[in-house]
């Protein structure tokens, strides 16, 4: 919290009236960043195709020398780069490991700002705004890691998805509380 210099104590032009509407303001913010969730590039195979039958969990094959992500940079329409991996031949299992891609990142900017405005020995008012994602920062969504489902492979389609938190669109709450 950093309160701001204003009001009584701070300045001699704010007196009387002006030093209680302009004293007591705080605030404060939170900045975070994370890295992208790791990613598993999978594929969908009939059980014939696989040594054992079992169908869960089944990884693409890695194409060597390729990069996993488009040259350029990844986008929301193509995080990921389809010519890296194929699909297994039958009866062997794919080559490429668990978690080898990294999803999008989050940065998110919350911002609160507080007065504390005293009504008496011990008693107070205080009004609080907090915003959060204040600059209203899109959060992408994972993209699909199927390789064999090519209309979704690699595509951002989504956000988060959150309706409270980390990752959610601009909101804004007000409080107010009585101290004492």
């Amino acid at each position: 919290m950093y309160q701001l210099p204003f009001g009584p104590g701070f300045s001699r032009l704010a007196t009387g009236p002006l030093s209680v509407i302009l004293g007591g303001w705080e605030t404060s913010g939170i900045w975070m960043a994370r890295t992208g969730r790791m990613l598993t590039i999978s594929v969908s195979r009939s059980s014939s195709a696989v040594p054992d039958g079992n169908t869960s969990n089944q990884r693409a094959d890695l194409v060597p020398g390729v990069p996993i992500y488009p040259e350029g940079g990844s986008t929301y329409a193509m995080w990921l780069n389809p010519a890296a991996f194929a699909i297994p031949k039958n009866g062997t299992w794919g080559n490429a490991g668990r978690a080898i891609a990294v999803g999008p990142g989050l940065t998110q900017l919350d911002f609160s700002l507080q007065k504390r405005t005293r009504i008496s020995e011990g008693k107070a008012i205080v009004f609080r705004a907090d915003m959060f994602n204040i600059v209203n920062r899109t959060q992408p969504g994972n993209p699909g890691t199927t390789f064999t489902s090519p209309s979704s492979f690699g595509l951002i389609n989504s956000g988060l998805n959150r309706t409270i938190g980390t990752g959610t669109s601009r909101q804004i709450q007000f409080a107010l509380r009585f101290t004492f």
